[in-house]
């Protein structure tokens, strides 16, 4: 019988554990959201009037500049390009949220509105005690601008 409590009460304090654990990601996640909004509105209005990497640069990872480099990048490029100037985000939600000592990343997708068409916009941010900084960026337009392109470009 004593075992038997053992056991449950070792159960128990694996579960309380597990359960704080979940509550420290999810606060986690809710606070990293809300401290990358207005960076990823700021990097939105900075990239859009040229659509270029440039522009940015100082924001975005090595490997996501080289990806945008490749034909696959500069069909995203273009398609940027037909949606127009960023006006503004709504229904921002976070996903993939990470944390280690060596700093939090998380997918954020949101629907965004330009001067030519709303987009679901989902970027990938890393953040370090240093630098915060943009590691991808994939982007679905509500209304694709040709029948014969894909809809969903990505870098």
């Amino acid at each position: 019988m004593k075992l038997i409590k053992n056991i449950l009460t070792s159960i128990g304090a694996l579960c309380i554990i597990f359960l704080v654990f979940f509550i420290y990601l999810g606060t986690g996640a809710g606070q990293f959201k809300q401290q990358q909004a207005p960076f990823i509105n700021s990097f939105m209005h900075d990239f859009s009037p040229n659509w270029e990497i440039s522009d940015v640069s100082k924001d975005v990872s090595n490997d996501l500049i080289k990806q945008l480099e490749t034909p696959k990048g500069e069909k995203l490029i273009q398609l940027l390009h037909h949606l127009g100037r960023y006006q503004e985000m709504s229904d921002l939600t976070i996903s993939d949220y990470n944390s280690s000592r060596a700093g939090k990343s998380a997918s954020l997708s949101f629907k965004a509105k330009f001067s030519n068409g709303p987009a679901r916009i989902e970027i990938s941010i890393v953040e370090t005690d240093s630098k915060t900084w943009v590691s991808g960026l994939y982007v679905t337009p509500y209304n694709p601008m040709k029948s014969d392109q894909n809809p969903e470009y990505e870098a």
